[in-house]
C-alpha cells in the first residue's frame, strides 16, 4: 500500500458533483494525478473539509455561492433594516383591509421579504 503522506487532495465541484482529486508532486513541483486506496488526514482538518463539501453542495444545489459568517451577518442586517420598514408599512396598509385573511396578509409579507432577499 502506498503511503498517503505525499498525497495532496483538492475538493472541487464538477458537472454537478463533488469530486475529491488526488495528486502527487513531482520533483520539479508539478502535480500529477495519483491513485490511492485510502487517504489519511489530521482529524482537526475534518470540520474544514466538511464545511467546504457542504458549501460546494449548497452551490451545486442552489447555483449560489455560500457566504462566510461575516458576509452573511452583514447581508442579514441590511435586509433586516429594509424589511422592518417595508413590513411595518405593509402591516399598516393590510390591517385596513378587513376582508383579507391572516393567511393572505402573511403571504403578501412573505412574498415581499423573499423578493427583497432574492432580487
Amino acid at each position: 500500500m502506498t503511503p498517503t503522506a505525499d498525497l495532496e487532495m483538492q475538493i472541487v465541484a464538477r458537472d454537478g458533483k463533488i469530486a475529491l482529486l488526488f495528486s502527487r508532486r513531482e520533483k520539479d513541483g508539478t502535480a500529477v494525478p495519483a491513485q490511492t486506496d485510502n487517504f489519511d488526514f489530521v482529524a482537526a482538518e475534518a470540520p474544514r473539509m466538511m464545511e467546504l463539501i457542504g458549501n460546494l453542495a449548497f452551490e451545486i444545489d442552489n447555483s449560489l455561492k455560500a457566504a462566510g459568517p461575516t458576509v452573511t451577518a452583514a447581508l442579514a442586517e441590511r435586509h433586516r433594516i429594509t424589511l422592518t420598514q417595508r413590513v411595518a408599512l405593509m402591516l399598516g396598509t393590510l390591517r385596513e383591509d378587513h376582508k383579507k385573511t391572516h393567511g393572505q396578509v402573511a403571504k403578501e409579507i412573505v412574498d415581499a421579504c423573499l423578493k427583497e432577499i432574492f432580487n
